[in-house]
């Protein structure tokens, strides 16, 4: 993501108000699903799963919360019985650096990578991840619409 901020930027979870609710699609063979809950106090909590089949294949459990003037998403990933992929101590930590009307990108603590939620219309919605100068492909987008 050549020419990306890499510094965190002073905003509150109220612009973070149009990702909440539920989003679903397709990815490749698997069916997603996303879901925020409305802020309450300085964050929002959210659940992430894809299905193959009928089976599900992983979990997450995503947070965004107020950390000094910024926000920070943090996540971790589980299988199917929820045996956590991250160490216990380290879920994978994300700084809000861009912010517009309907687009958050964050990026990966540690790392040139780039997570951007991108709420195209109402009620469509897409993620994909970027590193330094690499670009993602449309077909890595993660697509949802509002259900």
């Amino acid at each position: 993501m050549v020419g990306a901020r890499a510094k965190p930027l002073t905003a509150t979870i109220a612009d973070m108000a149009w990702l909440a609710g539920r989003w679903a699609g397709t990815h490749g063979a698997d069916y997603i699903e996303e879901q925020w809950t409305a802020s309450a106090g300085v964050g929002m909590v959210g659940t992430f799963r894809a299905v193959r089949e009928g089976v599900p294949r992983f979990y997450e459990f995503l947070s965004l919360d107020a950390e000094g003037a910024g926000l920070v998403f943090r996540f971790r990933h589980f299988d199917r019985e929820l045996v956590g992929w991250e160490e216990r101590d380290a879920p994978l930590v994300w700084d809000l650096v861009e912010l517009a009307l309907d687009r958050a990108v964050f990026l990966k603590r540690g790392e040139r990578r780039w997570m951007t939620y991108r709420r195209d219309a109402r009620n469509s919605l897409a993620v994909f991840f970027e590193g330094e100068e690499q670009v993602h492909a449309a077909d890595e987008e993660f697509r949802f619409a509002r259900g």
